[in-house]
């Protein structure tokens, strides 16, 4: 389902502790504003290369990561919601980069809101590669929400 084009705060979470912040403060700005929270993680097709020589590479089943990907949405946001939301909340979930994903899925938003990894000093003033994504490639008015 799609929520294009209807003023929304959208957030972009990955499981991390900069999503869970990223969360919270959507969460809160879309109670603030009376708006509807999209709440959007992606997942992508990964192969994993077994350690054993000669055992090649494995893909992982499409239907299994994208059922983690929603259980890793569904944890995140019931633990930061709680059993009564304030606010609406869509949940997300998209095959594709995190980056794109996140910016077809907030295309027509009021905001988008992703988290900043980096914890050490001099990492901290970098953007995450999704956040640095966003922050290149939106129209849209967007948040950077530190850890």
């Amino acid at each position: 389902m799609t929520t294009t084009g209807h003023a929304r705060i959208v957030v972009g979470i990955d499981g991390s502790e900069s999503a869970r912040h990223a969360l919270v403060w959507a969460l809160e700005a879309a109670r603030i504003h009376q708006l509807p929270l999209q709440v959007v993680h992606a997942w992508q097709m990964i192969y994993a290369v077994e350690p054993m020589a000669g055992a090649g590479a494995m893909q992982f089943s499409p239907q299994e990561l994208a059922a983690d990907a929603q259980a890793t949405l569904d944890a995140m946001v019931d633990s930061v919601v709680g059993p009564a939301p304030t606010v609406s909340i869509t949940r997300t979930v998209v095959e594709g980069s995190p980056g794109r994903a996140l910016l077809e899925a907030a295309e027509g938003a009021t905001l988008i809101v992703v988290g900043r990894h980096g914890h050490h000093p001099i990492l901290a003033k970098l953007l995450g590669s999704v956040a640095e994504y966003v922050v290149h490639h939106t129209t849209i008015p967007t948040t950077i929400v530190p850890t």
